[in-house]
């Protein structure tokens, strides 16, 4: 399990790029501990985006993708997440915070 926490200004130059290169250390390290050649992926709301990225550019050491809670779907514009995601200034938020705070 792989916890990501919040972000702090320290973290604010790290991509999702990054982020996936993470996981895909993680994976590895699993797959020769544990001697297989894919893992199940889960992954909870921005950690969900995270795995479907994951997914996408590593599928041969994805047996099982499972997200939960993930925003992948941004055409419900009725949706409130969707919605407040259209009416915020995000480069506001990260100019003042240094990324987009939880």
């Amino acid at each position: 399990m792989l916890d990501w926490g919040y972000p702090t200004m320290k973290q604010r130059k790290i991509s999702f790029s990054d982020y996936a290169n993470y996981l895909d250390r993680a994976v590895d390290i699993i797959c020769k501990e544990r001697g297989v050649k894919r893992v199940s992926v889960l992954g909870y709301c921005t950690g969900g985006i995270i795995s479907l990225m994951y997914a996408s550019l590593h599928p041969e050491k994805v047996g099982k993708l499972i997200l939960l809670a993930t925003p992948v779907d941004f055409s419900r514009w009725y949706d409130p997440r969707i919605l407040w995601g259209k009416i915020f200034d995000v480069r506001s938020i990260v100019s003042l915070f240094g990324n987009v705070p939880g």
